[in-house]
């Protein structure tokens, strides 16, 4: 488990947006999670920072609230976009 004081940046951002989106949409931790496909208590341990949530769950959040992964990780606008494409994984179109 991390120690609160090792839990980076990002990590914090993400788990304030995760509790602020859920909150502002009127959910309960266990919508979400059941969403997910996941416990409760796994959901709450993303929600604390306590654990992270896997590439798929973020994908999985993100289209759930309809914003974009940056914006749940608190990134600049296309950065994952680019990131994922010098990793060869998506194509950007010219």
């Amino acid at each position: 488990m991390q120690d609160e004081n090792s839990r980076s940046a990002v990590t914090i951002h993400l788990s304030e947006q995760m509790r602020k989106l859920r909150k502002q949409r009127g959910y309960k931790q266990a919508d979400i999670a059941a969403f997910l496909y996941v416990d409760r208590s796994a959901y709450t341990c993303y929600e604390s920072g306590r654990t992270r949530p896997s590439l798929e769950t973020l994908v999985r959040l993100a289209h759930f609230y309809d914003v974009s992964l940056e914006y749940l990780l608190g990134l600049p606008e296309n950065k994952i976009v680019h990131v994922l494409h010098r990793a060869g994984i998506v194509d950007i179109p010219e």
